[in-house]
Formats: C-alpha cells, sequence, structure tokens
C-alpha cells in the first residue's frame, strides 16, 4: 500500500541545508547482497534523512515487499521516544537531525506494518529508553577506568607484527578516503609519542574522524584497535544477523542501517571468532546497555490504517 511520503514543494530547491541533505541521500545509498547459513540478506546501507525517502523510495518499497523480515536501526516504537527528544538536553541542530533519523525509521515501519511484516531490532544504543536514549553513552563510558584499561590491552596485547601487516593491506584503499598523507604520518607520530602499542585504540578512534565518513572496522587501518560505541554496536547486530539465519524466514532479510555502518556489519558478520574474542572485551558495555533482539509483529487495521506493533520476542545477543 503506498505510503506517506515527506513533501518538499515548500521547500526552495537553493536552501542550502536541503541541497546538503539531497547530497547525503545520494552519496550514502548502497545496497549489498549476502548469504549466511544459505539466508538471503539483503543489507541497504542509507542516510536516514527525508530526502533518501524522496530519492529512494522504489527500492525501499520493493525491498520491504519481498522481505522476510527487517531489520532497522531503531524499532517500530520510535514514537514513544518523540516526547522524550523534546526535553532532552540537546542543541536545537541535533533535535533537528534526531527527528530526520526518526521520521526515517517511522517511514520503514509504517511501509513494514502495512504488509505484516516482522520488524527486528538489535541494536545496543536501543536499549537505553526515554531521555537515557539521548546521553551521550560513549561519553560516559570514557570516564570509566576499565574501558581505559581495557584500550590499553587491546593495543598492547596484539604484536607489532599485526600492526604492520593491517597497515601494509589497508594504507593503500584508506589513503584513497580523503585522509592525507600528513595526516596519516601525524597519526603515527602520535603513536609514538603517547606510548605506541598502548595507545592505538584512541589512535584507531582518530583515523575514524579523518575521513568524511565513519570508516569503521572494515575499512580503518587500525580497525582491529577500536573500542567505543559505534564498534561495538556493530560487532553486536551480527550476533543477530546470524541468530535469524539460522531460523525459518520465507524471503531475504533485509537490513537497514546507516550507510557508515555497512561494511563493518558485513565483515563482523562474516568473522564470528573476532566477534566472539572482542566480544569478551567489551563487557563493560554490556553491562551498561545489555544488547538484546527485539521482534516486532504489527497488527494493520485496513479501515483505519492504523498499525500496532507488538513485541513478540525479547532474546539477549
Amino acid at each position: 500500500m503506498p505510503q506517506e511520503r515527506p513533501q518538499f514543494e515548500n521547500v526552495p530547491q537553493s536552501d542550502p541545508e536541503r541541497q546538503r541533505r539531497l547530497e547525503l541521500a545520494r552519496e550514502f545509498f548502497h545496497k549489498e547482497n549476502f548469504q549466511l547459513n544459505g539466508k538471503n540478506f539483503e543489507l541497504y546501507g542509507v542516510a536516514h534523512v527525508p530526502e533518501t525517502i524522496e530519492l529512494h523510495h522504489q527500492e525501499l518499497e520493493a525491498a520491504i515487499e519481498k522481505a522476510g523480515a527487517i531489520v532497522v536501526e531503531i524499532g517500530p516504537d520510535v514514537e514513544s521516544l518523540r516526547a522524550s527528544l523534546d526535553s532532552a538536553n540537546l542543541t536545537e541542530e541535533a533535535k533537528v537531525e534526531i527527528g530526520h533519523f526518526f521520521h526515517f525509521y517511522e517511514y520503514i515501519s509504517r511501509l513494514a506494518g502495512s504488509q505484516n511484516k516482522l520488524v527486528i531490532n538489535a541494536d545496543p544504543s536501543e536499549g537505553a529508553r526515554g531521555v537515557e536514549f539521548f546521553n551521550d553513552i560513549t561519553a560516559a563510558n570514557e570516564k570509566d577506568a576499565r574501558v581505559q584499561n581495557i584500550k590499553t590491552l587491546v593495543s598492547a596485547g596484539l604484536p607489532a607484527s599485526l600492526i604492520a601487516l593491517a597497515l601494509r593491506k589497508k594504507l593503500g584503499e584508506f589513503m584513497q578516503k580523503k585522509i592525507s598523507r600528513r595526516t596519516f604520518i601525524g597519526g603515527m607520530m602520535s603513536v609514538a609519542a603517547s606510548g605506541a602499542l598502548a595507545s592505538l585504540s584512541k589512535v584507531a578512534e582518530f583515523f575514524d574522524k579523518q575521513t568524511d565518513k565513519s570508516v569503521g572496522r572494515k575499512d580503518n587501518p587500525l580497525g582491529q584497535f577500536l573500542y567505543n560505541l559505534e564498534d561495538y554496536r556493530n560487532l553486536v547486530v551480527p550476533e543477530a544477523l546470524e541468530e535469524l539465519s539460522g531460523r525459518e524466514i520465507t524471503g531475504p532479510i533485509v537490513v537497514i542501517y546507516g550507510d557508515t555502518h555497512r561494511s563493518a556489519l558485513k565483515h563482523y558478520t562474516f568473522a564470528p571468532k573476532e566477534r566472539q574474542t572482542k566480544r569478551k572485551i567489551y563487557s563493560p558495555y554490556d553491562e551498561v546497555l545489555s544488547p538484546k533482539m527485539r521482534v516486532y509483529r504489527p497488527t494493520f487495521d485496513s479501515n483505519t490504517g492504523q498499525i500496532t506493533w507488538t513485541e513478540v520476542e525479547s532474546k539477549d545477543i
């Protein structure tokens, strides 16, 4: 059934912010197909702004129509978070950005619900509800002495030969992602100045911030040293994909996520041993966020067009 889409008639085409979002919607939209345990997956990387719906609604609607289940970055109960957004301690600019995020996934949920599709969320950051959803969990955990100690152990526990191998394999492609040679050398200088191996986790995060997109575990030359909320999220979600791959689900499992997560999600999906090893060192995050896979089933009233969602499963992952 056709879904309500954003209207832009009253938005000047020359509006700089509008143009910025259109560019994001064009650049950050990719699809990858893969199989896991014989199950077909379709991974859509998106910019979660209204303009993505405007430009790519045909692809998204076709994907959901044939899907057996949909995995999303935020579940269909997103509407319950709107009241918390108003009272959150955030800048107006940040609230607008989050509003766009909500709008995008409300659209996805309405589309899935009207076609009686299961919607699944496994993102650890959604475990915190209400105002807590908007807290900077990364900053809070950075103050935890355990996290700082683990960052050091993650780095110091890996041999220099592994670092050299990672750099040799990844430096060429990473240098194409708009990071200058000067920036790279500067980052490596900071490694030496800060204590070599013991600082690599922080330097891995430094490289993540040097491009116009979050390169994440897959593309960062020091990706194996990452230890932060984004990496944790990218690590946990594939646990749910592994679980879903063994279920009787008719049709492909469609995953719709921010495009900057896409390569890391796929990397960890096919690196179960790395997931298992790294998950152990993420215990401080596990304790705070208690990651779960939540499965929602819709009830669609064709007379009123209303959709209600029931959480039919909540499983620790």
